[in-house]
Parts: C-alpha cells; sequence; structure tokens
C-alpha cells in the first residue's frame, strides 16, 4: 500500500469516530432526558396509586350511576317497596331499642308506657307507605339528584382528605413547566406531554439507524486497521485516540435500561369500566460514571464506596493509563522493555477487566429481563376479571455497546503493540 495510505487513514477514521461519538452522545442524552421525563409522568403513584385519579374515578362513577337512575312506572313500585322495607326494619329496630333502653328504671318503664298507649311506633308504621312515596318523589326530582351527587362528591373529597397524604406534584410540575405544556387540568397536559416525549423518542430512533450503521463500519475499518494499517507510533497514536472515544461514549452514556410497566388495567367497579394505561412500577437507566458517582458520593456505607472505587479503579483509570501508555509507545523504546512498561502496555488490559465488565453487563440484562418478567407477569393472573397487560423489559442501550467495542478494540491494540513491539527484535 501507499506510505501515505496508514496515515489518511488513521486521520480519517479518528475523525470519523469523533463526529460520530459526538452526535452520538448528544442523542443519548437527549433521549435519557426524555425517558426519564416519560418514566415520572407515567409513574403508577400519579396514576393506579394516586388518590386524585380514583377520587376523579368515583365521580364519573357516581354521576353515571345517577344519570341513568330514571323511574319509570314498572320499577317505581319496586324501588317504593324496597324503601317501605328498609323502612319498617328501622323503625322495629328503633322501636325494640327504645323498650328496652327504658326497662331499666320506673320513669323508663312509665314512659314505654305511655309511648305503648299513645301508639307512636304504630302510627310510625301506619305513615311508612306515606313515607316511602315521599322519598321515592324526591329522588325522581332531577335538582335533588344534583344535589346528591354533590354531597356524594363531597363526602368523597372529605374522606379523602382525612385518610391519605396530598400528592406530591413537585417533580411532574417541573416537567411540564420546562418542556411548555401550560393549561388548567393538570392530569390532560401530563397525557399530553407523554404522547409528545414518545413521539420524539421515535423520530430520535429513526434518526440514529444511519449513525449505527456508521459506526458499526467505523468499528469494523478501526479493527481491520489495527491488523494491516499500524506501523508507526504516529499511527498507534491514531489508534489510540480512536479507542479513547469509544471508551468515552461508553461509560458516559447509559448502559441498561430496566423497567416494569403495566400497559393497560382493565376492569369493572359497580359496572362501570375502569382504565388506567401506561403505569410505570420501576425505572432505571444509569452509565458507568452515574453508577461511581452514587456510589462513591451517595452510598450509604463502606461497602457502597468500596464498590464505587473497584468501577471506578478498573473500568475507567486503569483503562486511561493504559491507553495513555499505548500512546506514549515507540519501538524501540526503552521504558516499554521494563517491567513496569510491559504490565501497563501488554498485562494492564487483564487488571481493566472491560470484557468481564461487558459480561456482567450482559448476564445482569439476561437477569433483570427474567426476574421482572415473572414477578410483572404474576399480575396479570390475579383475578379472571382484571385484564393485566404488562412490560418487563431490559434494554440495552448504545452506551453498552460503545463500551463493548472498547473492550473489544483494547485487546486488539495490546496484542498489535506487542506484535509491534517485538518485531526489531524479531
Amino acid at each position: 500500500m501507499p506510505k501515505w495510505f496508514p496515515l489518511a487513514f488513521w486521520t480519517l477514521t479518528f475523525l470519523l469516530t469523533v463526529v460520530l461519538s459526538v452526535q452520538f452522545a448528544g442523542v443519548e442524552s437527549q433521549k435519557a432526558k426524555l425517558r426519564q421525563d416519560l418514566a415520572v409522568l407515567q409513574e403508577v403513584r400519579y396514576g393506579l396509586f394516586n388518590v386524585d385519579e380514583w377520587k376523579a374515578v368515583i365521580r364519573d362513577i357516581i354521576t353515571a350511576k345517577i344519570d341513568e337512575f330514571e323511574l319509570e312506572e314498572g320499577n317505581r313500585a319496586g324501588l317504593q317497596a324496597q324503601i317501605e322495607g328498609l323502612l319498617t326494619t328501622l323503625v322495629s329496630e328503633l322501636e325494640q331499642s327504645y323498650y328496652e333502653d327504658r326497662s331499666s328504671s320506673l320513669i323508663g318503664i312509665l314512659q314505654g308506657a305511655t309511648s305503648s298507649i299513645l301508639g307512636v311506633f304504630n302510627q310510625m308504621k301506619k305513615d311508612i307507605p306515606a313515607m316511602a312515596e315521599t322519598i321515592v318523589t324526591f329522588l325522581d326530582n332531577p335538582e335533588n339528584r344534583d344535589k346528591i351527587r354533590t354531597y356524594l362528591m363531597d363526602t368523597v373529597d372529605e374522606y379523602a382528605a382525612e385518610t391519605f397524604d396530598a400528592t406530591d406534584y413537585a417533580a411532574v410540575d417541573e416537567i411540564l413547566q420546562r418542556r411548555g405544556f401550560e393549561g388548567a387540568v393538570r392530569s390532560e397536559r401530563m397525557q399530553k406531554a407523554a404522547a409528545t416525549i414518545q413521539a420524539q423518542i421515535g423520530e430520535m430512533d429513526k434518526a440514529q439507524r444511519p449513525l449505527k450503521w456508521l459506526g458499526l463500519a467505523v468499528l469494523l475499518a478501526t479493527a481491520l486497521g489495527m491488523a494491516y494499517a499500524m506501523h508507526s507510533h504516529v499511527e498507534v497514536k491514531l489508534a489510540v485516540a480512536s479507542v479513547l472515544a469509544w471508551l468515552a461514549v461508553g461509560i458516559s452514556m447509559p448502559m441498561l435500561l430496566i423497567q416494569a410497566k403495566v400497559d393497560q388495567l382493565e376492569f369493572q367497579l359497580l359496572g362501570e369500566p375502569i382504565l388506567f394505561t401506561d403505569q410505570v412500577l420501576f425505572y432505571q437507566s444509569k452509565s458507568i460514571l452515574d453508577v461511581v458517582r452514587l456510589l462513591l458520593i451517595e452510598g450509604k456505607d463502606n461497602g457502597a464506596r468500596f464498590a464505587g472505587l473497584g468501577v471506578l479503579l478498573f473500568s475507567i483509570v486503569v483503562p486511561l493509563l493504559k491507553l495513555g501508555a499505548s500512546a506514549a509507545w515507540r519501538s524501540g523504546a526503552d521504558w516499554s522493555t521494563t517491567s513496569f512498561g510491559k504490565l501497563v502496555l501488554f498485562r494492564s488490559a487483564k487488571w481493566a477487566m472491560a470484557d468481564v465488565m461487558v459480561v456482567a453487563i450482559f448476564l445482569s440484562y439476561l437477569g433483570f429481563q427474567g426476574v421482572l418478567k415473572d414477578q410483572v407477569q404474576r399480575l396479570e393472573n390475579v383475578s379472571p376479571r382484571l385484564d393485566v397487560l404488562t412490560t418487563a423489559d431490559s434494554t440495552l442501550l448504545p452506551g453498552f455497546l460503545a463500551f463493548f467495542a472498547f473492550a473489544l478494540l483494547g485487546l486488539l491494540l495490546s496484542t498489535q503493540l506487542r506484535r509491534l513491539d517485538e518485531a526489531p527484535h524479531s
């Protein structure tokens, strides 16, 4: 091949890798924020576990039942008979209680005898049909139905306020305000914002497809270049810079998305259909840098901090030292033949354990996928009257793919450097 080709090849490969890394990191950063906001808007505590949502459901049921209530000649007599039976029972129990309460004293016995002589309870029983008819007439009046509806709704609100804590919408309001969804009804704005965010994520996914294929082509070109077009220290430096770009993307972008979600929950309450959709039970997505920050800075015990230190050391520090030493490599340099030089250049890849990290993440993906599906699908078998559609998903994100690419290229780089280092002595 021409002498100029390797240098031109690595210059172009490095520039393409940097441009792709910047583009991909920018899009993934936006998508990560969108996914996080969407998870908050669809969180189950703002839907299925939200007292305000259930108050609205109960209001709709009360309104529907009262609006459906119509008295006709066929059911008017039946309703009046039921009311008469209820009033008869109440009056009989009141009469029995009245006499029992007054049977323990002389004055009470006299009061009971007087009531019996005057026939107070007998008169009440005679008036029961007229009382029942008055109640039925009252219920048949539309204005009175509105009063009943208002009373029941006020009672529901009062009970909810006394029983449940108020829902904190600070996180939701911040998202709605930041994304420009203004209006009076919060629930409608949440639905509109969620639909808009889902559409934006879909558009970004489509726009990323060419970038993904181009990234795969650049990865293959980098690997082939290490095998056939890496001879001088300048070419090694450009190759190291390309690998460094893959590492930067791999540790900064989210690697694994874990989500448990109720897509649809449908059942009937008092004959009325109740439907909840897109209820997020659990959501988590972190990059390696996020994990290190959480463990080291926000870790609550020494075990968490120790784990964070291990991830920082073996997944970030050692790979950076390895790449730095590789960039400083020159054929025939004395330092590369020392024990320390050989350790950093050729053996540190084992200590970096990037390949082990990749395998661990992949196994975590498989494990979470199985556990979440098993646990969430149990909801679908709770009751035959309960229709539940669930999603339990763990997804490998581009951060994992970039880190995986770095692990492969790092191993190949060490192999080729060893070959180049030994070439002059063979």
